[in-house]
């Protein structure tokens, strides 16, 4: 008897261990991601253009992001629900 309940306790602590270095490493690899989602663009409005950093990756919610309207009449170089990627220059 007592056999069976020193491996059912053997058992629980290596369940219990790599449950946690799982999400111990899910974490770290989430945190990678998000560390390296930053992109610079360069966003041109009526001729002047910074450089932005940004986390996003829709154009329309960079646009937000950066409080810049788009009027009625005014054209933009990539679709707004285009997806962007570092280095873009959106004119």
């Amino acid at each position: 008897m007592s056999f069976a309940l020193r491996w059912k306790h053997e058992n629980v602590r290596l369940i219990l261990l790599s449950a946690l270095i799982s999400i111990a490493m899910t974490f770290m690899f989430l945190v990678l991601l998000y560390g390296t989602a930053d992109k610079h663009v360069s966003v041109v409005v009526n001729g002047q253009g910074p450089i932005v950093s940004t986390k996003q990756w829709v154009l329309q919610r960079l646009l937000d992001e950066q409080a810049i309207t788009i009027g009625q009449y005014d054209k933009v170089s990539l679709p707004l629900n285009g997806g962007i990627k570092d280095g873009d220059r959106i004119v």
